[in-house]
């Protein structure tokens, strides 16, 4: 894999990042592109949030021993956060998904036989601190505390000691560790992420911490007619309105949980709404794509007294041009 230099490219936030009321003078350090390095892809319709992107962008610009950890609700965008900014600036990133089978191994690496010869590959952890790149750990509330002590002596600055090659491996300036939850670090009090754990108070001490709501319906509303500008051609100028009232009760409901007659197992997020909006612009040709988008994107996957009140609430918005058969 190939190092990073320097972040010697000034992006502009106005015209890099769709930020229409900065400066037009205010610019963010990134790199050259470089397709050898692994830079994400980025979403073209992604609209990016002042505050969150200031806070991101001041923490790779010093990070002081820290790292950053996303913290958010399910489907509130926690990890496109950090991807699209990482691909506004150029910025490699190497990301894993952490769980209770997580293992040390997963971030330092690991031995394997490949065609009859031993073969050491880097963990996502150890290929970041070597080659400058985000090392970005999701779900990191997810993993049993005792295995994240190895992270104690990295965000110290200190090399990782990789025994099986006996190298050394010394963090690289441009290397940084940004992590996300569900939780804030301290374990779930809300009852409605099980299996998260709570940091040690050693590794608590060292994070930085960004929440993350939902999108602002506004933004959703731009996001939406951007990656979907036929929708409300095909339904209407209030369409997108409508849809993304629904998917904030669906979100309403699912944090209230058992406060509510019919909580919900998961919201519509960002993700499904586009999902959804999509399915409506392909189904423009049948009797009623609005609904047959939607159990495709989201009801189908609910259990069927969740279904039924997800179909009320979409008929106390589209009153009877709701119609059809219940979801």
């Amino acid at each position: 894999m190939k190092t990073t230099t320097e972040r010697n490219k000034a992006v502009n936030v106005r015209k890099g990042f769709g930020i229409e009321d900065a400066k037009s003078d205010v610019y963010l350090a990134g790199f050259e592109f470089d397709a050898e390095l692994p830079i994400p892809a980025g979403d073209e319709h992604y609209v990016f949030d002042r505050r969150i992107l200031r806070k991101v962008n001041n923490f790779l610009d010093n990070p002081r021993k820290d790292f950053l950890w996303m913290a958010g609700d399910a489907g509130a965008g926690k990890t496109s956060s950090i991807l699209n900014i990482a691909s506004k600036l150029n910025y490699p990133v190497v990301a894993t998904n952490g769980s209770e089978d997580t293992m040390v191994s997963d971030f330092i690496g690991k031995t394997d036989l490949v065609n009859g010869n031993t073969v050491f590959t880097y963990g996502a952890l150890a290929k970041a601190m070597k080659y400058g790149y985000i090392f970005l750990l999701n779900e990191m509330d997810r993993i049993p505390p005792g295995r994240l002590t190895v992270l104690h002596d990295v965000l110290d600055g200190l090399p990782l000691h990789i025994d099986e090659t006996s190298e050394t491996v010394v963090p690289h300036k441009n290397f940084r560790f940004i992590a996300s939850g569900n939780s804030c670090g301290n374990g779930d009090d809300t009852g409605l992420y099980q299996g998260v754990f709570a940091l040690e108070m050693a590794l608590n001490d060292r994070k930085r911490l960004i929440r993350v709501p939902y999108v602002d319906k506004e933004i959703e509303h731009k996001i939406l007619r951007a990656s979907e500008p036929d929708l409300e051609q095909c339904e209407g100028a209030d369409v997108v309105e409508k849809m993304v009232r629904l998917a904030n009760i669906t979100r309403d409901r699912f944090l209230s949980g058992s406060d509510v007659d019919q909580p919900l197992s998961m919201p519509l997020t960002t993700r499904s709404l586009r999902k959804w909006a999509g399915l409506v612009v392909d189904y423009a040709d049948t009797d009623n794509p609005l609904r047959e988008g939607l159990e495709e994107a989201y009801t189908d996957s609910l259990k069927p007294e969740q279904r039924m009140a997800i179909n009320e609430i979409a008929e106390g918005i589209w009153g009877d041009a709701w119609g059809g058969n219940s979801l």
